[in-house]
């Protein structure tokens, strides 16, 4: 599914931010070269309480609205730093 929104949309993984409710999404994230974003609404609260070991979050957010602000923020952050 990544491969062919990859090739599809002309996405850059580095690039792209993978909002999900498990760990199961961060670690796509991860293995993609994404950043992933935990949102608590769904199952995301209990799978926070569980945070394995070896796998952190970029931004752990109450919600979708909060994963789209950290990722607007993210962004502008970047591209400022890009200009200079």
């Amino acid at each position: 599914m990544i491969d062919r929104a990859v090739r599809d949309h002309d996405l850059d993984p580095a690039r792209s931010f993978v909002v999900g409710d498990t760990w199961l999404d961060i670690g796509l994230a991860r293995a993609v070269g994404a950043r992933g974003i935990l949102v608590r609404t769904g199952a995301g609260a209990a799978w926070e309480a569980r945070t394995p070991p070896d796998l952190a979050a970029d931004a752990v957010v109450d919600n979708l609205a909060a994963a789209t602000a950290w990722i607007l923020r993210t962004s502008e952050v970047r591209s400022l730093k890009s200009e200079c």
